[in-house]
């Protein structure tokens, strides 16, 4: 049987009861409060909700994971709908190893690649909005010395990868090439690895770490990149792995054509996108 409430100028609300066998019973909270209704939009406090079952996305529920976390390629990212922050987690791309030189004698092997930069962190956006990011490439391996006497050719600086926030850019530099080896028994240094910016705006960052400058004849083991993806630089002729990581320098010969340098490991972009 329907009950009927006045108002207290105007107006009524009905209540319905269901049309089921049995007698059921609601119990009021001897409080005053105000009831919830499945329509309407309200804000809930003080709740807690055991094993929920909650279908489509949520809306206004603040710190709550919107979806699984995205490996971004290509130029452009686009937050989701309800997205209010981002957590990200960046990888600019290894150097790449420089060349081996060739001469009759003291021949030098090329410079490891260096590592790249990483860096974490947490970035307010707006919902349903493209920002401009990059991922940084693989630096490429220098040529060896082929042919007659000479230096070895560099290899080429790891590509930056970063995301554009309003009037910041968050990047993780790339490892740079390391230098050619250098006929006659000259001597080079490692190449310096890549630098993450702007610290004051990063939770977490790691600079990479400079390559091996290498023996006489053998090429330098490429730098490592560190933090959560840290990547081991390429050594003895083992290769680079992980992202981030600086490629081996090619060895010299003697009287024989220098090798060429190994590439790079390419950087990566994970965003974790937050409502």
């Amino acid at each position: 049987m329907p009950v009927k409430l006045n108002g207290a100028t105007s107006g009524s609300i009905t209540i319905n009861t269901p049309a089921v066998a049995g007698t059921n019973t609601l119990t009021l909270p001897a409080v005053t409060d105000t009831l919830v209704g499945l329509a309407a939009t309200q804000t809930l406090t003080n709740k807690t909700l055991s094993s929920p079952t909650i279908t489509g996305t949520p809306v206004g529920i603040s710190g709550m994971l919107v979806r699984a976390p995205q490996v971004l390629t290509g130029t452009s990212y686009t937050t989701p709908a309800n997205c209010s922050f981002i957590v990200v987690l960046a990888v600019g791309g290894g150097g790449g190893g420089g060349g081996g030189s060739r001469y009759t004698s003291n021949t030098n092997g090329g410079r490891g690649g260096a590592g790249a930069a990483t860096f974490q962190a947490t970035i307010a956006v707006s919902p349903s909005t493209p920002y401009t990011i990059a991922v940084g490439a693989a630096g490429t391996g220098g040529a060896g010395r082929a042919s007659s006497s000479g230096n070895g050719t560099a290899g080429v600086t790891g590509g930056t990868t970063s995301i554009i926030v309003g009037a910041t850019t968050y990047a993780a530099g790339g490892g740079a090439g390391g230098a050619g080896g250098i006929s006659n028994g000259g001597t080079q240094t490692g190449a310096t690895g890549g630098v993450a910016s702007p610290t004051a705006s990063l939770l977490l960052y790691s600079n990479g770490g400079t390559s091996d400058s290498g023996s006489a004849a053998f090429g330098g083991a490429g730098g490592n990149s560190l933090g959560v993806f840290s990547g081991k630089g390429g050594d003895n002729d083992i290769a680079a792995n992980g992202f981030g990581a600086g490629g081996q320098g090619g060895d010299g010969g003697n009287n024989a054509n220098g090798t060429a340098g190994s590439t790079g490991v390419a950087g990566c972009l994970i965003v974790w996108e937050y409502s």
